[in-house]
């Protein structure tokens, strides 16, 4: 729960719930990529488009700490979520064969 405030105190967005998963804290995406390459050395590792027009992202550190953030076409971003031990696999095709 530190980071996620830790987060909101660097954007300066107040953070009003009381767990991790209820807080969601927006800016800029260049403020919040930002800030996460220099508090948690996390870069950019994944990203696709949803149904709705917003991109995902995940950001993950060498160490396994990774956040999820959404940006809306408008260029606002939020964090959506975040944990640690982050472990990549491979990609499967429909005919269950790794690519």
């Amino acid at each position: 729960m530190f980071r996620v405030f830790a987060l909101s105190a660097a954007l300066f967005v107040p953070a009003a719930a009381a767990t991790a998963a209820d807080s969601i804290l927006c800016g800029s995406r260049g403020d919040i990529v930002h800030f996460l390459q220099e508090a948690y050395a996390e870069t950019p590792t994944a990203a696709g488009r949803m149904a709705d027009g917003k991109t995902f992202e995940i950001l993950v550190s060498k160490q396994g700490s990774w956040t999820m953030i959404v940006t809306e076409p408008n260029g606002r971003s939020c964090a959506e979520a975040s944990g640690r031990d982050f472990r990549s696999a491979p990609i499967r095709s429909a005919g269950g064969s790794a690519t």
